[in-house]
């Protein structure tokens, strides 16, 4: 496999898209819910 810059980028968002119907992607969906509610509420910008 070619080594591209990307690289990183894509085989992370293939590895999520494999592990979307695992524990671990639920609990992953649960804490980005989790870090938009507090964004929410003010307590951290928005990034």
């Amino acid at each position: 496999m070619e080594s591209r810059p990307e690289g990183g980028v894509v085989s992370l968002l293939d590895w999520v898209c494999t592990k979307r119907s695992s524990a671990q992607a639920v609990k992953l969906e649960q804490l980005v819910t989790a870090l938009n509610a507090i964004v929410a509420e003010g307590a951290l910008p928005a990034f």
